[in-house]
């Protein structure tokens, strides 16, 4: 955990018991969250002190866990949601680690690459190799899933309020779905030679930032005409 200001490190490095497939810190920036693993084993640290606060989930064999990621994604109400590669997403309490509830229907590896929850908790989608799922968190079962090959969804981001789930893939594109319905939507537009590994918007959704995995390069756009500013 580093310091933004200065660089710095706020505590010692920690090991884990997993391989990681995924991070990510609470909305209070009180907790720093890792899972791996085949059903989403996570372990939870305290961000002032690295201080183990607890671990869920079952460790497998260590010779898959290189084989295996998951994902996690911080929600609302101090709760976690984690996905993996079971096609499951389970809500967590962030301070106990209990399970407060898990979704149910949606194939294997579709929720395992990404996790995304508006900040409302109204929308919750995730996607893998098999998929983006959107789910409903009255039912915890799916609303949509749509087949969008995994190498053209390694990053994903949720416009809530433009209705958007946006998607980078190997080819260096940036492509969308109604969240509503999962349906395409507009043509898509090149953002980077390569893949596009980290989708990133403004809190006013007008600007979208794409980084790629292998040159660390990035590119913003403007959401209202999809033209491109910066490289």
């Amino acid at each position: 955990i580093f310091d933004v200001a200065s660089g710095k490190p706020l505590i010692e490095e920690q090991r884990l018991s997993l391989v990681a497939g995924d991070l990510a810190i609470t909305a209070d920036s009180r907790y720093v969250v890792a899972t791996g693993g085949h059903s989403g084993r996570t372990v939870v640290f305290e961000a002032a002190t690295g201080r183990m606060q607890g671990e869920a989930g079952s460790a497998p064999p260590r010779y898959l866990e290189p084989r295996r990621t998951a994902a996690v994604a911080s929600g609302v109400g101090g709760t976690l949601f984690v996905g993996a590669e079971d096609g499951v997403v389970r809500a967590l309490d962030a301070a106990t680690l209990a399970e407060l509830w898990r979704t149910s229907g949606a194939p294997e590896l579709t929720t395992n690459y990404n996790v995304a929850v508006t900040p409302d908790g109204s929308a919750l989608v995730t996607n893998g190799p098999a998929g983006v799922v959107r789910w409903n968190l009255q039912t915890r079962t799916h609303a949509w899933i749509a087949n969008v090959p995994g190498e053209l969804c390694r990053s994903l981001l949720v416009l809530h309020t433009r209705s958007a789930v946006l998607c980078g893939g190997d080819n260096g594109r940036v492509s969308g779905l109604d969240l509503a319905s999962g349906e395409p939507v507009g043509r898509g537009f090149p953002a980077l030679a390569g893949t596009v590994a980290v989708l990133v918007g403004t809190p006013a959704e007008t600007m979208v930032a794409a980084f790629s995995r292998s040159n660390g390069l990035g590119v913003a756009v403007r959401m209202e005409r999809h033209a491109l500013l910066t490289r």
